[in-house]
This record gives C-alpha cells, structure tokens and sequence, in this order.
C-alpha cells in the first residue's frame, strides 16, 4: 500500500500469477485474544497456525486494489523467482475447532477496510 501512495513500482513476480494466504490483521488479533483469554487450558495449549486457510491469486487482488482505490498500479512483471512457491496456504482446522472459530474475514472485505482505514 505504500507504494502504491507514493506511486512506486512494485516487483511482481511470475507475472502475479501467484496464489498466497492472506488473514485480515483483525481476525489475526481477536484469535490472540481469544488464546490469552484461555492461556491456563493445558488442553489447548498447541501450535496453531493463524490463517485464512484460503488462496488468493496476486493478479486479482491487484485488480481489487486498484478498484477500491481508483488507482492503476504500477508493476514490473518479473519471471519466477526460483525456490519461490507457486501457491501457499495454511490449515486452520486445529484452530477453528479447538477455539470454535466459524468463519474469517473476507479477503474482499478486509482489502476495503484496510482501504478506508489507510488511504
């Protein structure tokens, strides 16, 4: 997002054809509350990952930027980057059931707030 204020470039690589895991920081913040509430419960007591759980192509969350804030952003696509992974995600089901989690925030709905919030 600073970049795109300052109307920087950004590097993106394998032409954005990347699919990445991203967690809106406010689910992030209200499930460490939720684990600090219950720092005594040996039962819980694990690794967790603190994840969405879903992939989002980089090509398309540029276009949801650039449609939330009205703005083109520049980019230079760039090859592959090797030891780079094509998709990543991560399993949130120890998490959702020990904590009782229903659902995240949307990736839709997190980028607008963060918009709003930033911009």
């Amino acid at each position: 997002m600073i970049k795109l204020k300052k109307k920087k470039t950004i590097e993106l690589f394998n032409n954005g054809n990347h699919f990445r895991d991203f967690t809106f920081v406010g689910d992030v913040s209200n499930i460490i509350l939720k684990m600090i509430q219950r720092i005594g419960n040996k039962k819980l007591s694990n690794t967790y990952n603190i994840c969405n759980g879903k992939s989002y192509n980089i090509k398309k969350i540029i276009r949801l930027i650039e449609k939330e804030t009205k703005l083109k952003l520049k980019y230079k696509n760039k090859p592959f980057q090797m030891g780079d992974m094509l998709k990543t995600f991560g399993s949130n089901s120890k998490l959702k059931k020990n904590y009782k989690i229903k659902k995240f925030t949307s990736f839709e709905k997190g980028i607008k707030y963060t918009i709003q919030e930033d911009f």
